[in-house]
């Protein structure tokens, strides 16, 4: 119990030594007293305290500018930092603080942010420069076309009067079509760039035609447009490019109208024509112009117009003949050749006969070509390779003998001629079958009805 009671009192005077002790220590910190340090004092010379050593301070972080595409130049403030790579990116070193970025690239505006960069920290800027506009000048051959743009259905604008359309657009691959009323539209594809590509097209115009209809009171009438070559029916429409254009329709038989005309682009025209029948001796010009041209069909046609004005016609009857001649049609060719010569119309006929009636089936037929010369009261026989059996007599002096067979294969009419001194003479007149055949008999019918007086 004692010895508790003795320690208990050390422990109180140990804690109360401690706190003498922290008392003195706050009035002396060196633990001496305030007389001998104010001795000290006066006798010590001052200690200049040691400097604090330097804080560590931190200056970098680093820029990442992301451009988007390559070529972009970066500044970063005033001073260029380099240029984005094939990715579009761009990283480098920034003193830490806030700082004006820059990314620019030809024919773009440029793109600015204001960025913070921290200590030892990493920003990320996405700039991306807007390309410049171009204008696309879209010249047009014809005023006032609308102008369409990559199949838009209504139009971005309209060339003005001298044909000229301003087109401001971003760089990029343009379909431009320009249209007009009555043209056909005209597209042109155009790659617009700042650089290398399209500044200015030009769009041509082609006018859609114009077409006429024109009616006659002819059949078979034909058109031809400004004195052309080229005829077509009546019948169809006539397509005409817009302007003036000189007309002419004809037909067989008829004298010609020409008239003029101006259509517009696209316009349908009509037009009624009435044509009037040429005179009796045109008629007759025309048909010998197209016989000698072997146009047996409209020889028959412009003799038949003939017939409606005069049926007695002489030379109609004969260019008749003569055609239903060429077209082996012997039976009609026989009747308008005889009225031909009952109005004193001369007939040319070739003929074929063997000089001096000497005949050989398989040779001499090239020396036989002749021809007859008929007239209404005479005849005259003319050997084209042998005149010597020439003759020209009244029909009085001929005796036709009828169509006869020479050795039992050459058909042939028999004539014979009182000549000069009442001599009689045989001129025997083959067909032009190559093998003097029967099928010769026709032609040779029609002849021996043409051997008379008319």
């Amino acid at each position: 119990m004692n010895k508790a009671l003795l320690l208990w009192w050390i422990l109180i005077a140990l804690a109360a030594g401690d706190a003498f002790t922290a008392h003195a220590m706050a009035q002396d910190p060196e633990g001496r007293s305030t007389k001998r340090e104010e001795k000290k004092e006066t006798k010590a010379r001052p200690v200049a305290k040691p400097p604090r050593p330097p804080v560590a301070r931190c200056e970098m972080g680093e820029m990442i500018v992301r451009c988007g595409t390559p070529g972009c130049v970066v500044f970063l403030g005033e001073t260029q930092r380099g240029t984005t790579d094939a990715t579009g990116e761009l990283r480098f070193n920034a003193p830490s603080g806030t700082h004006t970025v820059v990314a620019g690239k030809p024919h773009h505006e440029d793109a600015k942010a204001q960025v913070r960069v921290g200590c030892g920290e990493t920003e990320t800027v996405e700039l991306r420069p807007k390309a410049k506009m171009v204008t696309l000048k879209i010249r047009t051959s014809l005023p006032e076309c609308d102008i369409y743009v990559n199949g838009s259905t209504s139009p971005a604008g309209r060339s003005d009067a001298q044909g000229v359309f301003n087109y401001q657009v971003l760089p990029s691959l343009l379909l431009i079509e320009a249209r007009k009323k009555g043209y056909l539209s005209q597209m042109q594809r155009a790659n617009v760039a700042p650089e290398g590509g399209i500044r200015e097209i030009t769009l041509t115009l082609e006018p859609i035609k114009a077409s006429l209809s024109i009616s006659t009171n002819v059949d078979g009438a034909r058109v031809r447009v400004d004195g052309g070559s080229e005829y077509q029916p009546a019948t169809e429409r006539v397509s005409l490019t817009p302007g003036r254009h000189q007309v002419t329709v004809d037909a067989l038989g008829y004298g010609p109208a020409t008239f003029e005309v101006n259509p517009a682009p696209d316009e349908k025209m009509t037009k009624s024509v009435m044509l009037e029948r040429l005179p009796i001796v045109e008629l007759i010009t025309r048909a010998e112009k197209l016989y000698s041209q072997r146009a047996y069909r409209d020889v028959l046609t412009l003799c038949k117009y003939a017939f409606e004005l005069d049926g007695n016609n002489p030379s109609a009857h004969r260019l008749a003949g003569l055609t239903y001649l060429a077209e082996q049609d012997f039976a009609r060719a026989g009747v308008h050749l005889e009225r031909a010569l009952s109005a004193n119309e001369p007939i040319r006929l070739q003929v074929r006969r063997h000089p001096r009636e000497s005949f050989d089936l398989n040779k001499g037929h090239a020396d036989c070509d002749a021809m007859l010369l008929l007239n209404k009261n005479e005849m005259e026989f003319q050997g084209l390779r042998d005149a010597s059996e020439n003759y020209k007599v009244p029909y009085a002096q001929v005796e036709v003998m009828g169509i006869q067979l020479k050795k039992n294969v050459a058909l042939y009419l028999g004539t014979k001629v009182t000549a000069a001194r009442g001599k009689k003479k045989e001129y025997n007149f083959y067909s032009f079958d190559n093998e003097l055949s029967q099928a010769g008999r026709p032609f040779l019918n029609m002849l021996q009805l043409l051997l008379k007086p008319h």
